[in-house]
């Protein structure tokens, strides 16, 4: 016997689908079924005025989390925050937040934690998209194969994937095979 449920999906991504379909590497026909009402969040690196308050709630709930009474951030370290691009959003700076609190000597966090370790900087690091990367790999596949793209030795031989697979995949990526013969 059937059963009748009432139903809300939501589903979230980073991605631009909209440009994906456009580019014919999303689906048209799931992008529109999933696009009834889109929510655009926009990312903490654009809304910097919201830092300060975020900054006072993450030390008050990290606080309460670890039974520690940390009131103040440091001028110097609230400004490195504020120049700080968050490419983790708003977990980024939580986690900055509770390793601050949790790591504080005093009542006052210190950041120096984050300075020293390569894991952040004021200025994020650059990173390749998925698809910048894919062409790089495969860019340099063809070069050490000289464009050879199946059979022993070659790019779907070395990347171990089919030769069609790997062909349709360069078309994807507008790479032609021909351009790195010698």
């Amino acid at each position: 016997m059937p059963i009748k449920v009432d139903v809300r999906i939501i589903a979230a991504t980073n991605r631009d689908l909209e440009q994906m379909v456009k580019e014919g590497t999303f689906r048209a026909d799931l992008f529109y079924r999933l696009n009834v009402f889109p929510i655009y969040n926009i990312p903490l690196r654009e809304r910097k005025e919201d830092i300060p308050l975020l900054v006072k709630h993450f030390i008050r709930k990290s606080n309460k989390q670890t039974g520690r009474n940390v009131i103040n951030i440091s001028k110097k370290d609230y400004s490195f925050l504020m120049k700080y691009d968050y490419p983790g959003n708003i977990r980024e700076l939580e986690n900055i937040i509770e390793r601050g609190v949790i790591l504080a000597k005093g009542d006052t966090i210190d950041l120096e934690f984050l300075k020293r370790s390569n894991a952040a900087s004021p200025k994020s690091k650059v990173v390749m998209s998925y698809e910048d990367m894919q062409k790089k790999y495969f860019s340099e596949l063809l070069t050490l194969t000289k464009g050879k793209v199946s059979g022993s030795d070659s790019a779907s031989d070395i990347a171990g994937v089919n030769n069609k697979t790997l062909t349709s995949k360069l078309k994807k990526l507008g790479i032609d095979p021909k351009a790195f013969t010698n």
